[in-house]
């Protein structure tokens, strides 16, 4: 019983493989897969705070979502909110500190952009780069 993370290879080592053809052989593309580890939490502020750890460790510029508020980043910040946990200042550069956007919330910033801030990364929400490439 508890909750598990799944994450995946350090960037430099999926980047250093060449990636084989996987349209004939089934067992070549199972071996393709990256390795992932799994980690295990007894609770969920425990996984959330094991989530900020991967993301503090993998230190991306860029934290990208299909639907960023709404589905994947922002579910993971609403309910570090009901638990007292602040997850967008965790996955900051800076969680030591408040961000100049923390907490700010407009309409503009609603229907234009993913809405959530993390202060020293970038946060794209696929599906409103996809609208907007449409219109």
């Amino acid at each position: 019983e508890g909750l598990v993370l799944g994450s995946s290879a350090q960037p430099q080592q999926r980047h250093q493989q060449q990636q084989p053809d996987l349209s004939h052989d089934p067992a070549t593309a199972a071996a393709a897969v990256p390795p992932v580890q799994l980690h295990y939490y007894a609770d969920e502020i425990s996984l959330l705070q094991g989530f900020c750890g991967v993301v503090q460790t993998l230190d991306p510029d860029v934290i990208v979502g299909w639907d960023l508020q709404q589905g994947s980043l922002g579910y993971l910040s609403d309910r570090g909110a009901l638990l007292g946990f602040n997850l967008l200042r965790a996955v900051s550069r800076t969680p030591e500190l408040p961000g100049l956007r923390e907490g700010s919330d407009d309409a503009w910033g609603r229907a234009t952009g993913s809405g959530l801030h993390a202060t020293g990364r970038i946060l794209l929400n696929v599906w409103r780069c996809a609208v907007a490439s449409c219109e």
